[in-house]
């Protein structure tokens, strides 16, 4: 699927990069199989011969160590480079695999990403930032071998982000709503027919981040290493 000129000019109004602008395109791409794909079963296959999953509903938690990249905080006495210490992401995602292989999800999750020292204040502390991803991700699980199968995917949405520390506001804490663009890959292996455990991995993008007061902060980019309990229906 070809993003038309207009999509593009629109992306490009709302201030996306080149490669955000690349990676929405391709997702939406990605979302071609869903509308054609054959949702009739295949036929099963000689022993030790890979096979495609069933038509199945799931329900998946997962939970890890999250990785964000250093930033860039922009005031007006100029631009700082700022790191974040080791956070933690926690997702809940529910959505579908179809006997073509192809799928989608609704993820909603949470990710912790402490900055090491606080920008908008000279008091003791750190500021910390809590981002709430909210995606429409398309997948596609390859066949599995066994127990085991893997899957790839990607997705788009809005992060909503929320700011805590000294400095914030009188309250504490300020927030704002990003758009929002992740890839996904992942192995699974079944324990039975109704429950899989596994790890995945997930690259989560923001555009830029508003903490008020004339202050800004460039998007993130956080790398998430999970463990996953999925159950199927």
């Amino acid at each position: 699927m070809i993003m038309t000129r207009i999509q593009i000019r629109f992306l490009k109004i709302v201030n996306l990069s080149e490669p955000m602008i690349k990676i929405i395109s391709l997702t939406l791409a990605m979302a071609l199989p869903l509308v054609t794909a054959d949702l009739y079963a295949a036929e099963p296959t000689g022993l030790g011969l890979p096979n495609q999953v069933p038509s199945e509903g799931f329900l998946t938690f997962e939970g890890g160590v999250a990785l964000t990249h250093d930033t860039i905080i922009h005031d007006s006495e100029g631009s700082t480079k700022f790191s974040f210490d080791t956070g933690l992401r926690f997702d809940l995602k529910g959505g579908a695999i179809f006997s073509s292989g192809w799928g989608f999800d609704l993820d909603l999750g949470v990710i912790y990403a402490p900055l090491k020292g606080n920008p908008l204040s000279t008091d003791v502390g750190n500021l910390e930032l809590y981002e709430i991803p909210m995606m429409v991700d398309i997948l596609y699980t390859f066949p599995h071998w066994g127990r085991l199968r893997g899957y790839i995917g990607g997705g788009i949405g809005g992060v909503y982000g929320i700011f805590t520390g000294n400095g914030t506001s009188l309250f504490g804490f300020t927030s704002d709503l990003t758009f929002g663009y992740q890839g996904i890959a992942g192995i699974k292996y079944a324990l039975s027919a109704r429950c899989d455990i596994g790890v995945s991995y997930k690259f989560l993008g923001t555009t830029g981040h508003d903490l008020g007061s004339g202050v800004s902060m460039d998007g993130t980019l956080t790398h998430s290493f999970m463990a996953a309990l999925t159950i199927k229906f």
